[in-house]
């Protein structure tokens, strides 16, 4: 059984109108925070393995240098 295309967009019209505007423009804005919250959860990860490698390498060479002496 196929869905019509109009009937589709009818059903999302009538979505779209179930909520008033404020309401639209506070989802939208959550929606986003969101988006910008993960952002910013991707980066400060990216950030902690990032310091792990300079540790990881820093701790590599102060095992040489004691290797050495």
């Amino acid at each position: 059984m196929e869905t019509d295309p109009m009937n589709v967009t009818q059903n999302q019209t009538q979505t779209r109108r179930h909520y008033p505007k404020d309401v639209q423009v506070y989802i939208i804005k959550q929606t986003k925070g969101l988006k910008s919250e993960w952002y910013g959860i991707d980066q400060h990860m990216q950030d902690i393995g990032q310091e792990i490698q300079r540790n990881e390498k820093e701790i590599l060479a102060l095992r040489k240098k004691e290797l050495l002496y």
